[in-house]
């Protein structure tokens, strides 16, 4: 009788042991990030330098190993496609998931504050679209979210910056000269308030070698301090923020049509 119910206990540990494993690889992206965000949170009640450092020595190897395979699984044709329920499970979106890092960071800063995320600011030629507008009593803050992994290289005179996963090297358009664009198109919507732009990369990543100038570049364990030491006098009143809230609200939220239209134009100026 003992030797049955052992039996029958190790096959219910191989079977669920199993489940959990399948899981943890269909998974693989949602899992990693829910656990980076755990000791991310777990950073701020303990030694904020120890967590820095693990998570930029272990997930930065995760993160990094998450990234290679889903651009080989994107390269290959699903095996799954042949399903035909209708339901299609949302695929974790990595720059959202950075934005609501930096967003839960901004909460914590003290006074009356608004936050916008994801504004689609008309242009010339179609829609710019600015991560986060931060504004208090102090400042209007225009954030652009990076929420990349690997090791970072680029300066504020250079068009492209570098992601490097070791002999794997991916460019990307220099963020500081992308967000001076936002600021310079948000500036006609707001031509009598003073806007400070910002550059935030989420823990992913290494900032290994940058130069920024003048320019604010920094991880978003820093941007809170930033904030708060950015300005020593109250620009704005309570009710002043309110309306720049509800004037750039309209410009937040949009439709998907707006969003696709957005999406396109910005592939058709990647085949230029």
């Amino acid at each position: 009788m003992n030797v049955i119910f052992g039996v029958l206990i190790l096959v219910l540990f191989v079977y669920y042991g199993a489940k959990g494993v399948l899981f943890l690889v269909r998974n693989r992206r949602r899992v990693g990030l829910e656990i980076e965000r755990w000791f991310y949170d777990l950073g701020h009640s303990f030694d904020r330098g120890f967590f820095d450092r693990l998570r930029r020595t272990f997930f930065e190897n995760l993160r990094s190993f998450i990234d290679e395979r889903e651009r080989k699984n994107n390269r290959r044709v699903s095996p799954r496609t042949h399903r035909t329920s209708t339901y299609k499970r949302r695929k974790p979106d990595k720059g959202e998931h950075g934005e609501s890092m930096t967003h839960w960071d901004l909460q914590s800063v003290n006074g009356y504050s608004k936050t916008l995320r994801n504004l689609y600011i008309p242009t010339e030629n179609g829609t710019t679209e600015i991560d986060l507008v931060y504004m208090n009593e102090y400042d209007v803050f225009v954030i652009e979210n990076k929420n990349y992994s690997g090791w970072i290289f680029g300066s504020e005179n250079n068009k492209y910056w570098t992601q490097s996963f070791g002999k794997k090297k991916y460019r990307f358009y220099n963020p500081i000269w992308q967000n001076a664009g936002h600021v310079q198109h948000l500036q006609k919507i707001l031509p009598m308030n003073e806007l400070k732009p910002v550059v935030v990369f989420n823990e992913g990543c290494v900032l290994k070698k940058v130069d920024a100038g003048d320019n604010v570049v920094l991880h978003d364990h820093e941007l809170k301090n930033y904030i708060i030491n950015a300005s020593y006098y109250k620009k704005y009143t309570v009710n002043q923020v309110q309306e720049i809230y509800e004037k750039l609200s309209m410009f937040s939220n949009q439709s998907n049509t707006i969003k696709n239209k957005h999406i396109n134009q910005i592939k058709q100026y990647q085949k230029k």
